[in-house]
């Protein structure tokens, strides 16, 4: 039956859930989920769900606006659909910087699966981001428990530790979470963040050795891997290590042109090598190709932060600041790996603690 909704719902979530774990970013592939989108309220126009994964869709095109009309046209339809208060309640709390909104959605996602380890892990976030890190810490211990097996909980314990500044507890969760997936690239970064700032550089050497041969061409190892060379004098090595990023990124710009994420990658490995870049020319890149998620907008802050620029660096760090107060405080910058030159700016701690 060509035309039964459950499935077609159905198969367009899961092509979502294959795009959002990076299974498959292929160029059809959103193109593919709107199309049995328009399938499905061809058939039946009041089917909510359709309306919450066309609203991500939208969202991951960079059409944040129609994403939440989209989104808030679901709950309009069914205020429990669990797939339109999930994918909104996590923008509120991880994208648009509302976590109190966030967490209204996600109670009451919460009160439809109370046991569901992933939704109190997002309540965990939310938390976090309202900057009750105790609450947060609290919820994800929760998860942990619900879902021994799952790393995402570990982690942001961890991570909520290193805002809280207390390294070792963040290094332990840390741990932890490699212990139940060495693949858990997050964790590892993390942890070899933790490391350079404590100028523990043999235990960041071994760590993203460790890292580099279970997880192949993840970009941010071989940029901190080629920073640890650095710190350790082996300019050599680290030359190979930011020339074999810098070769992947050339492949994937080969598919991915449009991806504001190698262009910014491409443009610190290409200062970390000694290149000369325009760090504005590539902001500018960046915002035209996505102006609204916050690892982009990341990207071109570190891009300055690497090339010293001071001014610029703190007026695209106040509009991040702006969408995610809770993220970026003095625990944060801290290990940040690329802010180093910065860590004890009188003007940047201002921004931190507004």
């Amino acid at each position: 039956d060509s035309d039964y909704i459950p499935a077609l719902v159905g198969l367009a979530d899961v092509r979502l859930e294959e795009y959002l774990q990076g299974w498959n970013r292929s160029g059809r592939s959103l193109q593919d989920i709107e199309g049995y989108c328009r399938v499905i309220i061809r058939i039946d126009s009041s089917e909510p769900s359709v309306y919450a994964i066309l609203g991500k869709v939208y969202d991951l095109r960079g059409k944040r606006a129609e994403g939440i009309q989209y989104l808030e046209h679901a709950l309009t339809l069914d205020p429990y659909n669990f797939i339109a208060l999930s994918f909104l309640g996590q923008l509120y709390v991880i994208e648009l910087g509302e976590p109190t909104k966030g967490l209204i959605l996600l109670e009451k996602l919460h009160r439809i699966e109370p046991a569901d380890w992933l939704i109190i892990s997002l309540l965990g976030v939310a938390h976090a981001q309202t900057k009750d890190y105790a609450g947060g810490i609290d919820k994800f211990r929760r998860a942990a428990v619900l879902n021994p097996g799952h790393p995402f909980p570990l982690f942001n314990i961890g991570y909520a530790f290193e805002h809280l500044s207390q390294p070792d507890s963040a290094e332990q969760y840390y741990r932890r979470t490699l212990e139940v997936d060495p693949t858990f690239s997050s964790a590892v970064s993390s942890l070899a963040g933790l490391f350079i700032a404590q100028r523990r550089l043999e235990d960041a050497d071994t760590l993203l050795e460790q890292g580099q041969r279970r997880i192949t061409g993840d970009l941010e190892l071989y940029y901190l891997h080629g920073i640890v060379e650095l710190k350790r004098d082996n300019r050599d090595e680290a030359r190979r290590l930011f020339q074999a990023g810098k070769d992947l990124i050339r492949k994937g710009l080969r598919d991915q042109p449009m991806s504001a994420d190698l262009i910014v990658y491409d443009g610190l490995y290409s200062a970390r090598l000694g290149e000369k870049i325009d760090p504005a020319a590539i902001a500018n890149e960046v915002i035209r190709i996505d102006s609204i998620h916050e690892e982009s907008l990341l990207g071109i802050v570190r891009l300055f932060a690497v090339t010293r620029e001071k001014t610029p660096l703190l007026k695209w760090f106040a509009r991040i600041k702006e969408m995610n107060s809770a993220e970026y405080n003095e625990g944060w910058l801290k290990n940040a790996v690329d802010f180093e030159y910065f860590r004890n700016d009188p003007d940047l701690l201002m921004l931190l603690k507004k």
